[in-house]
């Protein structure tokens, strides 16, 4: 084997092996939020059904653009919080209430 198609199947082992280090999940919600509802792998219409409105803030991982972070506030009254949607590819991977600032990727 040449010393090209040595590297060539080494970088693809890399990129297959580096492909499934996302794990998906968890979800963590409370019912002050309703991101209780939430699933892995629902798409972004399913979320703003649940959220019932559309994200305050979006956050797209610079180093790979399939990977995004949206912010939906919540309890605006008391102080506001924010829920965290991350999506891999437009399907929900995790998501998280109670923070304080939006998701930054």
């Amino acid at each position: 084997m040449t010393r090209t198609a040595t590297l060539l199947l080494a970088v693809l082992g890399i990129v297959v092996g580096l492909s499934g280090c996302i794990e998906k999940g968890p979800i963590r919600g409370s019912i002050h939020s309703l991101s209780y509802q939430l699933r892995v792998d629902m798409t972004l219409e399913d979320v703003q059904q649940i959220m019932g409105r559309p994200p305050s803030h979006v956050s797209v991982a610079p180093q790979n653009a399939l990977f995004v972070c949206r912010s939906y506030l919540y309890d605006e009254m008391l102080s506001a919080k924010f829920v965290h949607v991350t999506f891999e590819d437009n399907l929900v991977i995790s998501a998280s209430d109670g923070h304080r600032k939006v998701c930054k990727l």
